[in-house]
């Protein structure tokens, strides 16, 4: 059983690695490490979910805009534009009552 499960996400048609990162400059070039890193171990199959996207952010009373977003994502290592990339916008409420599908 251990086999199995350490040999399954080297099977890139079986496994696939979600990489989440906020709208930032740096998370962005961690994704593009941590892809680099999977990739040398044979983990092919990657997306990318971009979390938290918003107009205007508040963050320890800085405001961020939707321009330093932007920026960042304009400026995304080339690298992780291979993938799929989803987004997903920064919301005022929880996903907690969100049902959860087995098939994701």
């Amino acid at each position: 059983m251990y086999r199995e499960a350490v040999a399954k996400p080297l099977r890139s048609m079986q496994t696939t690695l979600v990489l989440v990162a906020r709208p930032e400059k740096t998370p962005l070039l961690e994704a593009e490490r941590s892809s680099g890193e999977l990739l040398l171990l044979g983990i092919n199959n990657q997306l990318l979910v971009i979390n938290g996207v918003s107009g205007i952010l508040y963050r320890q009373n800085v405001k961020i805009d939707l321009q330093a977003q932007q920026n960042a994502l304009a400026e995304m290592p080339a690298s992780l534009g291979k993938f799929k990339i989803y987004s997903i916008p920064l919301r005022s409420y929880t996903f907690l009552a969100l049902p959860i599908s087995g098939n994701c």
